[in-house]
């Protein structure tokens, strides 16, 4: 686990997580590193240098409110390991923050308008007559999580860095895929 902190203010990411993650590190050594910036660089770069600090074959970038359930990675592993090209994207439910209730979001695809907002879609009929929740859904573009073979987002450039405002990546990571 990575732990990216861009310069945050929040106390509570300063020496209370580091005590957390070395307490952790204490009983599994090398399990979670934390990067620090000495200055904002935001939401992209953050991911970035992520990445860089990876040393697993696959990458998974996510953003800090995502919670994981039991068993999520294995099917995403499969798919790249069948074609290490895939960058997926898995999908999410809510968590409702004052009941702990999981609503289930409709499987869909993700892909943009003119003014390339990120938009869902709904799967084509060809995947729907798979019957099989966990086939991939070919999508022009994908929200800012998403799991990568390290050496393929590498070829592919990465994310760019050049970029300042929040959701863009979610149009260009699926243009640099396609």
């Amino acid at each position: 686990i990575i732990l990216v902190d861009d310069n945050s203010s929040d106390e509570e990411l300063k020496e209370k997580l580091q005590d957390f993650v070395d307490e952790t590190n204490g009983q599994r050594p090398g399990f979670i590193k934390v990067v620090r910036h000495a200055k904002q660089e935001g939401l992209i770069r953050a991911r970035v240098s992520g990445w860089r600090a990876a040393s697993a074959p696959v990458v998974a970038l996510f953003d800090a409110h995502v919670e994981f359930s039991i068993g999520w990675a294995e099917p995403i592993l499969q798919r790249i390991r069948e074609d290490r090209t895939r960058v997926i994207s898995p999908s999410f439910d809510n968590i409702k923050y004052d009941t702990f209730e999981i609503e289930e979001y409709p499987l869909s695809a993700q892909g943009f308008d003119w003014e390339l907002w990120c938009r869902y879609l709904n799967p084509p009929k060809s995947w729907w007559n798979q019957n099989n929740n966990s086939a991939p859904i070919r999508s022009p573009a994908l929200i800012g999580c998403f799991v990568v073979d390290r050496k393929y987002f590498e070829e592919i450039g990465l994310l760019d860095e050049g970029m300042e405002v929040y959701g863009g990546e979610n149009v260009e990571l699926g243009i640099r895929v396609s």
